[in-house]
């Protein structure tokens, strides 16, 4: 029995073990491929976009989004009008910090109401080990723009959204262009 107990913690230990080289592998191969690809994939112009603001010529099923939105009616909006992305939700604050330290992303939506942390406690929280990643502010509450944008946000969106204002604002911040495209 006792060796039975030590086969099985020495397999676990080791499967663990691959897991974590795995995911490693995964975040090093994801941002090697994601600065190459940002170098020419989304410095299209207006006239390769889509009257929705998408790129009509570029797969988008590689870019992953990490969506924090507690509300299941925005999530599921915001699902398929980003359908085709690699979309990944947290529900507050305290998991979207916990998602970004686990795997790479390249743009955070950032509802600023939610519960446990909100949304600019995580935003300040990602910016503490991560300067770079886009992040864009989807909120209703208007009056936090100028916080989300002191917090380290990109942009800004304000509840309700036009789909081709928020397309628009992803491919722009996507391409590494100045977070004043998105907030007025």
């Amino acid at each position: 029995n006792k060796s039975q107990k030590n086969e099985a913690f020495y397999t676990f230990v080791k499967n663990a073990s691959k897991r974590s080289h795995i995911l490693q592998i995964d975040k090093s191969l994801r941002k090697e491929s994601q600065e190459n690809n940002k170098k020419y994939l989304f410095q299209q112009n207006e006239k390769n976009m889509a009257p929705n603001g998408t790129n009509k010529n570029e797969s988008k099923s590689y870019i992953r989004i990490l969506l924090a939105e507690d509300n299941d009616t925005n999530y599921l909006l915001l699902k398929i009008i980003l359908k085709g992305y690699n979309l990944i939700r947290v529900n507050n604050g305290e998991k979207a910090v916990k998602k970004v330290k686990e795997l790479l992303f390249d743009i955070i939506l950032m509802d600023i109401r939610m519960p446990i942390m909100d949304g600019l406690a995580a935003i300040k929280a990602i910016r503490e080990f991560n300067k770079d990643i886009p992040i864009l502010a989807i909120t209703a509450d208007v009056d936090k723009q100028k916080e989300a944008s002191n917090a380290g946000c990109n942009g800004f969106i304000a509840k309700p959204f036009k789909t081709s204002e928020l397309l628009k604002s992803i491919n722009y911040l996507l391409s590494g262009q100045n977070h004043q495209y998105c907030i007025d």
